[in-house]
């Protein structure tokens, strides 16, 4: 199989990445439970990232590339230009945050082929085959592309339920260059588990990327997964990527059971919740969260 590289570009001009590459790792679940080669690169994982961004585009097929608005938008189109200069026909896709608000925008770039709004574990699994094939991208939700000069747009991609999907695949990336210190831990990662959010604040990119829906991995699931990262990787603080960890509140308070039940000692932090919610939750929920096992923020 032919060789995917993503990047994960810096996100402030004067800081170099620190945490894991979530974004990255899960749109890799499908196709690396294919067996496709894949490599991530980010500053915190290579000294010489962009000497290795041209060195292994000579031989990829895809070069994929998650982005916020901001720093990560200049970083991300060096690094594509980079990868188009070493292998022209190497197909450039972009996914994340401001793809997703943005992709007829973003696909002005001549380096950027592809872009896949929303939810993207799919969608890029979908991509990658059709590239594979030499067939267009009709019929794939939230997929933006060009053809012969013209940009063309499939409708949105609904969320995906996330129960069923293969686990994120930590084996890609060395986690101990991942792993920062925090209020609530000294060996602390990024972890989400669920997407979206069903409230309409003004404030937020929500309304308009996953249109007021939500998913969320099942309970249990969400306790594995935190077990796999204390017991094999030693983490002691997860820092929650959850829009809103508490729309589903019965599913909360069995992930905090959870990890009490099993003994774990790692500590939740950075947990998103609305005030209206939380202000009406009831004792139960607030006992659960009482430290060691949370921080709120």
């Amino acid at each position: 199989m032919r060789k995917i590289i993503l990047y994960n570009p810096r996100p402030n001009p004067h800081l170099k990445p620190v945490d894991i590459p979530l974004s990255l790792l899960c749109v890799s679940r499908f196709l690396d439970k294919d067996g496709y080669p894949i490599q991530i690169i980010s500053e915190n994982l290579y000294d010489n990232h962009f000497e290795i961004i041209a060195r292994e585009a000579k031989d990829a097929f895809v070069f994929g590339v998650s982005s916020m608005t901001g720093h990560q938008i200049y970083d991300g189109i060096k690094a594509s230009r980079i990868a188009k200069e070493a292998n022209k026909d190497i197909k450039v896709i972009w996914g994340g945050w401001h793809p997703s608000l943005y992709p007829k925008q973003v696909m002005e770039n001549p380096y950027i082929d592809i872009v896949v709004k929303g939810q993207g574990e799919i969608a890029f699994y979908e991509v990658v085959k059709r590239i594979e094939s030499g067939k267009n991208y009709e019929s794939i939700p939230g997929v933006h592309w060009k053809e012969n000069g013209r940009v063309f747009s499939n409708p949105d991609r609904p969320l995906m339920a996330l129960d069923g999907m293969p686990a994120i695949p930590y084996h890609l990336v060395d986690v101990e260059k991942c792993l920062i210190e925090t209020e609530f831990g000294g060996r602390t990662v990024n972890y989400v588990s669920s997407y979206g959010c069903p409230y309409r604040c003004g404030f937020c990119c929500e309304q308009t990327v996953n249109q007021r829906r939500w998913v969320g991995l099942n309970a249990e699931a969400v306790v594995r997964d935190l077990e796999r990262l204390e017991k094999v990787f030693k983490v002691n603080g997860i820092s929650m990527y959850d829009s809103n960890f508490f729309v589903d509140i019965k599913r909360a308070k069995g992930i905090l059971k959870g990890i009490l039940e099993r003994g774990l000692t790692l500590r939740l932090g950075n947990i998103d919740g609305r005030t209206k919610q939380l202000a009406e939750a009831d004792d139960e929920l607030w006992d659960l969260m009482r430290p060691p096992a949370v921080t709120v923020s």
